[in-house]
């Protein structure tokens, strides 16, 4: 060969039987996701990007509401060989599989072979001792449709002997196979440097979150997105195609995106599918025993949540234009008449509150949901906006600053999270759907947990104008069954058109 070497790659296999007739959006549940790093190999140099590629990976899988297996890093050719055989298991027929592997590989008569990381280097045999891609084809044909990417083709000596041709190349496959390559095949793309993850996976977890985009589409943006960012010294190629597959999906709505709700005029922001690490942060010595452990929780589908709290204007021309008769509730000193009409309603039971989501489309949030929301996409806060208590962002208990309320405040009158809420910590503590149970976190499924099936009282989440400093960090949970002047809600709907 001319240059001799190996690549650093990340392949991905989408798989399934789909439609010509037109673009469907794709089933969440029928994406399984199995991602393979290798990055400490026995006898090469090591792969410093291959870590972090998996790691942003499944991150921006995880976001799309996708099945994420991780293979044990740095795996050998057994482990290797295990992975991909225990994965192609649960691919059923119809199903869109996705493999990722970060480590070495090569070419070699039309084929590409992954490299394990307890390979021989110079003198070994590949069909035995690295695994073939044409293989992971064979061992996934039941679904009957595939995609490879290839990603940051790079130079390695050390293996010189072993590949014929530089770089990689684009497998010859039948239809419904997309397959993608870091730079024009046969060629090495530029070394990544001192980059911690290589450019093309990068941009294609920072596609992802682009709603709306076929398979080709997709990577389409990818490769014009490495070209631009290289000035041309990296151009991605794509081969075949799957053109009829909404791969990120139909496109919803933008993160945040406000939408009015007809039925009680509130306003909504959308919230998108994705996981997140629920529960007590780090290094905050002031979590209480229910806040733990910390676990991820993928949340399965988006969803609209309100704005900001429920306001007693809202309410009463729910009650007013209610042919049931309902009632106002009690009038609390701090609000005498309901004469605030933009402050939270309060003093709603969380009966109440529950009927008047209903009534809405929708529900209350789960503590999930509620969790998920006022984190904005932000990992790790200890509160809605950072690390520290500001009366310039909530109003609490006392005054100072910003918070010139001593009891409710208007609504909106303090700064949005990342996805457009207001007052998620502070000003009236919100109901949530959940039953409450302080040792739930320990058996919590991981995905779209709707809480215990009974209890005594429900959860309610938040803090509110009286609340004490340790009650606005986002993992606080407290329960109530009763009602009281510092207790309103915000509900969740499903979909809203424009």
């Amino acid at each position: 060969m001319s240059r001799s070497g190996v690549v650093i790659i990340g392949t991905i296999l989408f798989l399934g039987i789909f439609s010509t007739s037109g673009q469907e959006p794709v089933d969440p549940s029928k994406v399984k996701v199995l991602l393979i790093g290798n990055s400490n190999y026995k006898n090469l140099e090591r792969c410093a990007t291959s870590t972090n590629n998996v790691a942003i990976l499944s991150a921006a899988f995880q976001r799309l509401g996708f099945a994420i297996t991780k293979a044990p890093p740095d795996a050998d050719i057994n482990t290797l060989s295990a992975s991909v055989k225990d994965f192609s298991r649960r691919v059923k027929p119809g199903d869109i599989a996705i493999v990722y592997y970060s480590g070495y590989a090569g070419q070699q008569s039309n084929d590409n072979y992954l490299i394990p990381s307890d390979f021989p280097a110079s003198q070994a045999d590949l069909d035995s001792q690295a695994y073939s891609l044409r293989r992971i084809e064979a061992d996934l044909e039941q679904a009957g449709a595939r995609l490879f990417v290839l990603e940051a083709a790079r130079k390695l000596d050390a293996l010189a002997s072993l590949f014929t041709t530089e770089g990689l190349t684009i497998l010859t496959s039948s239809g419904n196979t997309l397959i993608a390559l870091p730079a024009i095949q046969s060629s090495f793309a530029p070394s990544a440097g001192n980059r911690t993850t290589d450019i093309f996976t990068e941009a294609l977890a920072d596609k992802l979150t682009e709603p709306g985009l076929t398979a080709e589409q997709l990577f389409a943006n990818v490769r014009d997105s490495v070209t631009a960012a290289t000035k041309g010294a990296q151009v991605p190629v794509i081969g075949s195609g799957m053109s009829k597959v909404l791969l990120t999906g139909a496109a919803t709505a933008r993160p945040g995106e406000v939408r009015s709700n007809k039925l009680d005029k509130q306003e909504y922001a959308w919230i998108p599918r994705g996981p997140f690490q629920m529960g007590c942060v780090r290094n905050d010595n002031q979590c209480q025993a229910d806040e733990k452990p910390r676990h991820l929780v993928t949340m399965g589908k988006g969803f609209w949540i309100g704005q900001n709290e429920v306001t007693v204007e809202t309410y009463r021309a729910y009650v007013n234009s209610d042919k049931k008769n309902r009632k106002m509730p009690p009038a609390p000193q701090i609000n005498n008449g309901w004469k605030n009409e933009t402050h939270p309603i309060v003093n709603v039971s969380w009966d109440e509150a529950n009927t008047f989501c209903k009534a809405s489309g929708g529900w209350l949030p789960t503590e999930a949901e509620w969790e998920y929301a006022a984190r904005g996409g932000v990992d790790g806060l200890r509160y809605v906006w950072g690390e520290a208590l500001s009366r310039e962002k909530a109003n609490f208990s006392g005054t100072g600053l910003k918070d010139i309320w001593v009891d409710t405040s208007p609504v909106r009158k303090f700064d949005t999270n990342e996805w457009k809420l207001y007052d998620m910590s502070g000003n009236a503590w919100e109901w949530c759907n959940d039953w409450y149970e302080a040792g739930y976190y320990a058996r919590s499924p991981d995905t779209d947990p709707q809480g215990p099936e009974k209890g005594t009282d429900h959860v309610k989440r938040g803090g509110g104008f009286n609340s004490a400093e340790n009650e606005l960090r986002l993992s606080v949970r407290r329960h109530f069954n009763k009602h009281d002047n510092n207790t309103g809600f915000r509900c969740v709907v499903p979909d809203l058109p424009k």
